[in-house]
């Protein structure tokens, strides 16, 4: 790999591999991330944006983990705010991109994935989200692209795009990257997230309706039957 990395990052990893924009979700021991990640992956996003070396931009994770949710959200406007604006960010970037799922990715994490043009997995992946996971990144619209949306098996069509083995990960990653097609992929995101606005705005409002109510984290915006 590279080792162009940006400084000033705590949370996420950025660097150019040839020409994909490759930026890490740095978790803890637990495979979780903290909330302050939103705004470092909407910078490293810029940075891969701006740069006209930079043709696909891919989201993975580090140690086989991809992310298995949030450890905070910190304050809650703050945090749909944040999220408002990172899902917003992946949906108008005008490079195509892609999730490169290299172990479990769950709540959050898929939800991120989700917002990517393409899920590639490594085998052995787990894929989907807790019965109780409320959606904040537009899940009520990104995930109508899969029918599997509870906690299993990576399975290509189901949860994910595309399985490729685990040992030459990030190899056979590169290669499909290289081999899309960025313009119709940006195209085709632009119709699916046509909507993503108004569901950002259901999302958000359930939210914050629960969060006063004291409901915590439960959501009527969530998939029915998720386990």
């Amino acid at each position: 790999m590279s080792n162009i990395t940006v400084k000033g990052f705590d949370y996420v990893s950025f660097w150019r591999e040839d020409t994909v924009g490759v930026i890490v979700l740095r978790t803890d021991s637990s495979g979780k991330i903290s909330s302050s990640v939103l705004g470092e992956l909407m910078m490293a996003i810029g940075k891969a944006a701006i740069d006209d070396e930079v043709k696909s931009i891919a989201i993975t994770g580090q140690n086989f983990v991809f992310c298995k949710g949030l450890l905070d959200t910190g304050d809650q406007r703050s945090y749909i705010e944040q999220a408002r604006a990172l899902a917003s960010t992946l949906a108008s970037v005008e490079k195509p991109t892609f999730a490169l799922i290299n172990g479990d990715a769950f709540d959050f994490g898929y939800e991120l994935a989700l917002l990517c043009d393409r899920i590639i997995a490594a085998d052995g992946s787990r894929i989907g989200f807790y019965k109780e996971y409320s959606f904040v990144l537009g899940g009520s619209v990104t995930s109508s692209r899969f029918q599997e949306l509870a906690r299993v098996d990576a399975k290509e069509g189901s949860n994910c795009d595309l399985i490729v083995n685990r040992d030459t990960f990030l190899e056979d990653s590169k290669a499909v990257i290289n081999k899309s097609r960025g313009a119709l992929m940006v195209m085709r995101r632009r119709m699916a997230m046509r909507n993503l606005i108004e569901a950002l705005n259901m999302e958000h409002l359930t939210y914050l309706l629960n969060i006063y109510a004291g409901n915590g984290a439960a959501d009527q915006s969530k998939k029915g039957g998720i386990n």
